[in-house]
């Protein structure tokens, strides 16, 4: 491999990234924009979120060789802002990705002088588990994922337990039951920040 040449390069995205405002800023290649359209729901359903989530502004698809944040500020990898995958247009990949940086941003798991989610019991993680499926279900819209898994027990039947919320309940009855959750789960691990 290291001895071949480069069949073909990617150019940078430059300014023909095509791009969804809303509470968050969708970022995605030009090539997939015939994927905007379940991309505009998904922003819309974040845009509809609780306001206990911390919503990151800005995500962009996986691949882009420049990565400018909020800030302005061009970032490399994965040191910048959060990002997605459009695989085989499968939106349940990308709200995967979404929900997880929601997630992430909304219980703080970066903020290591905050939060103490090295002490999570069991039954905690589980319930954390059913919160981040839940958001996985209701970005998608519904329905059921269109991939397999062979995760542990215990984390599928928690997984189920927030697909199911996310099925069985009307939108106030499952936001209800997300604020619920979101708060109890950061009061206890989490104290305010400075």
């Amino acid at each position: 491999m290291a001895t071949t040449n480069v069949i073909t390069d990617r150019r940078p995205p430059g300014n023909r990234v095509a791009c969804l405002d809303g509470s968050t800023r969708l970022r995605a290649w030009p090539e997939h924009e015939k994927y905007l359209p379940q991309l505009r729901e998904v922003s819309a359903r974040v845009d509809a979120l609780p306001e206990v989530f911390t919503r990151p502004p800005l995500f962009n698809e996986v691949g882009f060789t420049k990565e400018f944040g909020p800030d302005g500020v061009q970032y490399l990898g994965d040191s910048g802002p959060p990002s997605f995958n459009i695989l085989e247009g499968s939106p349940w990949s990308y709200a995967a990705d979404i929900g997880k940086a929601i997630t992430s941003s909304t219980f703080g798991f970066m903020d290591l002088q905050n939060c103490d989610w090295m002490s999570i019991t069991q039954t905690d993680q589980e319930r954390l588990a059913a919160v981040d499926k839940w958001l996985e279900s209701y970005l998608v819209g519904g329905g059921t994922p269109d991939y397999l898994t062979n995760a542990p027990e215990e984390l599928q039947r928690a997984w189920a337990k927030g697909r199911a919320v996310a099925a069985d309940n009307t939108r106030n009855e499952q936001f209800r039951w997300v604020e619920g959750e979101v708060t109890e789960l950061s009061g206890r691990y989490c104290q305010p920040g400075d």
